[in-house]
């Protein structure tokens, strides 16, 4: 990868390659990307969260400085107060295409289980379909969620 770009890893709506296109004209689409130790979950949105026993599919995107200042400003990401804006960033190391790279990715700041609008789910689905990944990972996901949501209620 080159010095300039980041590894940006996208599990949500960023997977749909149309949209984030749309948001980051010089993005590169990399390769499909099982990331270990975490597991999709939605907070309304699509959210990662640490387990041990589990992973998240998505995919990694080669980013510019623009496209990562869009995506922060995307994600609601505050530089200067990184726990106050929606989502916070967060890197880790790993071996991609044979180079040991540093990987960014978003995490929410809030803990609160909610289930995404349909039209949301929808864009994450396609970006599913764009990059080949198991659907029913997200299917998973969203059951995992609306269980929690449930749970929460009934305190």
């Amino acid at each position: 990868m080159s010095k300039q770009r980041t590894l940006y890893f996208a599990y949500g709506s960023n997977l749909n390659m149309e949209q984030m296109l749309r948001r980051c004209p010089k993005a590169r689409p990399v390769q499909p990307y099982l990331h270990v130790g975490y597991h999709l979950v939605f907070r309304g949105v699509a959210d990662i969260t640490p387990a041990s026993e589990d992973f998240v599919l998505g995919a990694l995107w080669s980013i510019t400085g623009a496209c990562e200042l869009a995506l922060d400003r995307y994600e609601g990401y505050q530089p200067h107060s990184p726990d106050s804006g929606m989502y916070r960033k967060i890197y880790w190391q790993d071996r991609v295409q044979g180079e040991d790279v540093r990987i960014m990715a978003y995490t929410m700041n809030s803990y609160r289980f909610c289930p995404p609008s349909e039209s949301y789910l929808e864009c994450i689905r396609q970006g599913y379909r764009d990059w080949g990944l198991d659907q029913g990972i997200l299917t998973e996901a969203l059951d995992m969620t609306n269980f929690q949501a449930r749970s929460k209620l009934k305190r």
